[in-house]
């Protein structure tokens, strides 16, 4: 397992990233290299789960900047993490949804606004769990 974690400002901007396909490519390139690769380009996001939020993109940056209101001191008030799966190593739905859990529960978010995907753009598994590090206490 290889992870990486940041932090930032722009609440909108990560949940975008995650949520949408790459921008840089057009419909005809998504096809393309996903014959290619063998992986998915178009619709690479897959959402599975959502703890104390729901929605599109523009509905989720909401609500985390609602409760992003509780702390105005938060200059950094979102959390990424990305993880991917080792080499020659697949999980089930399931296993990744327990695999964010787990980081969560570790990063001490589990009672907080996140959202947890699957990317499937490339051939090793990867999620990336995009958390309001400003909770609701």
């Amino acid at each position: 397992m290889i992870g990486t974690v940041g932090t930032g400002r722009s609440i909108y901007h990560c949940i975008s990233y995650c949520l949408e396909d790459k921008q840089e490519l057009s419909e005809e390139q998504k096809l393309k290299l996903s014959i290619l690769e063998g992986v998915q380009h178009k619709n690479r996001a897959e959402v599975l789960e959502y703890n104390f939020c729901y929605g599109n993109k523009h509905e989720l940056t909401d609500q985390f900047k609602d409760v992003r209101q509780l702390n105005k001191k938060a200059e950094r008030p979102v959390m990424h993490l990305s993880l991917r799966v080792a080499p020659g190593d697949h999980l089930t739905r399931n296993q990744l949804i327990e695999l964010g859990q787990a980081a969560v529960k570790e990063f001490g978010l589990d009672q907080n606004q996140y959202i947890s995907i699957l990317h499937k753009d490339t051939q090793q598994q990867h999620i990336h769990v995009v958390a309001n590090r400003v909770g609701y206490d």
